[in-house]
């Protein structure tokens, strides 16, 4: 996808101010986009603002790139990178690459939310990226919070500028790895 522009995919905020579950709002069944069990799909140069849920959902999928994108305005996170369930994240896993995009203002709506979020994923880099403005931690990598056994690896953040994020929530960093993670690493 090169130059898509998607805007305008809001969900209404509960009167109550924040949502819940049990309010019926699950920020990974409103993306903005979602990717199911796909392979080599990149976006570049791409605008995708003012959504409800997650900007970009890649859900079971590999080698999902994302360049040069603007996101913004996200009830939740901006991109959300789930590997396969049931599956150990090994380096030929995923091989996702977040790069040179403008990520800000997320966690509208879900203030746990993240600029990019993997899970259980292997082989991932996130770098060159301004990541700005969001409620929660600019960049996690974490396993399946199901089982132990299913964590990720060789996961990269590199080289981005990251501001005024962690402001709705304390027990978050910046960048922050949880679970095993062999062979990651932040610079």
């Amino acid at each position: 996808f090169k130059n898509l522009i998607l805007t305008g995919t809001d969900w209404n905020l509960l009167p109550t101010g924040h949502w819940t579950q049990e309010a019926g709002y699950n920020p990974l069944e409103e993306p903005g986009i979602k990717l199911l069990r796909c392979s080599h799909i990149a976006f570049d140069g791409c605008t995708i603002t003012n959504f409800g849920g997650v900007g970009i959902l890649s859900d079971n999928s590999e080698f999902i790139t994302v360049d040069g994108c603007e996101i913004s305005q996200s009830g939740n996170s901006c991109i959300v990178l789930n590997g396969p369930a049931g599956v150990v994240a090994d380096d030929n896993a995923s091989g996702h690459t977040i790069s040179n995009n403008n990520l800000h203002d997320f966690g509208r709506i879900d203030v746990g939310a993240h600029g990019v979020c993997g899970i259980a994923v292997g082989n991932t880099t996130v770098e060159h990226n301004d990541i700005t403005d969001g409620s929660f931690q600019a960049v996690r990598f974490r396993g399946r919070l199901d089982s132990l056994k299913f964590q990720g690896r060789n996961n990269h953040v590199i080289w981005n500028r990251i501001d005024n994020v962690v402001r709705e929530l304390n027990d978050g960093a910046a960048i922050y790895f949880s679970g095993r993670q062999p062979g990651s690493t932040a610079s």
